[in-house]
């Protein structure tokens, strides 16, 4: 006998199976720069072990900004059909079918030192998506404003001119 019994028939799938139960064929999912986390992780661990060989609370602080970026590294962002959803610290979800692209981003290293503005697409209802150079990959951030766009042509020419 089972020490837990099995769970019956699901009636709403993607409750039961998560959103990724809806996948389709040219889904997508992206994950972070395995550069930026093992950099960042490298960096967390040295100032850590400093901080222990020195016995000095102050690089504790410091090591702190690292594993912030580690922990960033645990986003991802799901693309299914005309929707894309960032999982991790920031949640949001948006349609593509009527998502903008509100600022274009800027080089890693302006975005990080420099406060730069990163890329933006922002929804009709308002929610935005925020991909930062130095977290995601430039193909990525290429392919989703390209679909924002591609998408927002598509339902722009498919609107009829109004008669006046």
């Amino acid at each position: 006998m089972p020490v837990q019994a099995r769970a019956g028939p699901v009636e709403n799938r993607e409750v039961g199976q998560g959103w990724d139960a809806r996948a389709e064929v040219g889904d997508r999912v992206f994950r972070p720069r395995p550069a930026t986390a093992k950099a960042s992780g490298i960096a967390c661990a040295a100032l850590l072990a400093l901080t222990l060989v020195t016995g000095s609370r102050d690089l504790l602080w410091l090591a702190a900004v690292p594993f912030l970026f580690v922990v960033q590294c645990f986003q991802s962002v799901h693309v299914i059909g005309n929707y894309a959803r960032r999982t991790g610290l920031r949640a949001v979800q948006i349609d593509l079918s009527t998502a903008t692209v509100k600022a274009t981003g800027r080089s890693w290293w302006v975005e990080l030192f420099f406060l730069g503005r990163c890329l933006e697409l922002r929804d009709a209802d308002g929610h935005g998506l925020l991909l930062e150079s130095w977290l995601w990959p430039q193909a990525m951030r290429d392919e989703l404003a390209e679909r924002a766009s591609a998408s927002r042509a598509s339902t722009d020419g498919a609107r009829e001119p109004h008669d006046s």
